[in-house]
């Protein structure tokens, strides 16, 4: 009797290693991207996921070598709000956005403190919560979620959510 019940502990232990592996690892949709404590209160930090996906994403999966991508992302700790993965590809044709304090100014001087993101191919602007600010696309930086289990910083790449309106 106790035999049987610890190999079917084993068992479940070992399936639930298996999905874990696969759900929240860098083979599945959902990414550990690091400790909650490296990413402080106004810091954005660049990422690059690579991702299996286990269905469409829309924005996402034209970029996919079959179920496989990489997903660029912004993660944003918003003082006061928290975490914000925005895709970092402009809703308008795709380019990559930067921080703006990296990208030379289209107006011959700094841009306002409210831009926090900049398209370098075609002007547009956006917040520190990747809201539309200026230029031709159609809106804001579109987002995946994002969420902290037991200190780690989990991105969600199958949660997509298109940007906020113009």
């Amino acid at each position: 009797m106790r035999r049987r019940w610890l190999l079917v502990v084993s068992a479940v232990l070992v399936c639930a290693v298996i999905i874990a592996i696969w759900v929240v690892g860098p083979d599945g949709p959902q990414v550990v991207v690091g400790r909650a404590s490296e990413f402080p209160p106004g810091s954005i930090t660049a990422i690059e996921l690579d991702v299996l996906l286990t269905g469409p994403v829309p924005e996402v999966s034209d970029n996919a070598d079959g179920d496989r991508v990489t997903v660029p992302i912004l993660l944003v700790n918003v003082p006061g709000s928290g975490l914000l993965a925005l895709y970092n590809r402009d809703p308008h044709l795709g380019c990559r956005v930067g921080i703006a304090s990296d990208v030379p100014s289209d107006i011959g001087r700094p841009f306002p403190p409210e831009v926090v993101f900049v398209n370098p191919c075609h002007g547009e602007k956006y917040d520190l919560v990747g809201r539309y600010l200026a230029g031709p696309s159609p809106r804001g930086l579109d987002r995946f979620a994002v969420s902290v289990v037991d200190g780690d910083v989990v991105v969600d790449v199958m949660a997509f959510e298109y940007g906020p309106a113009r």
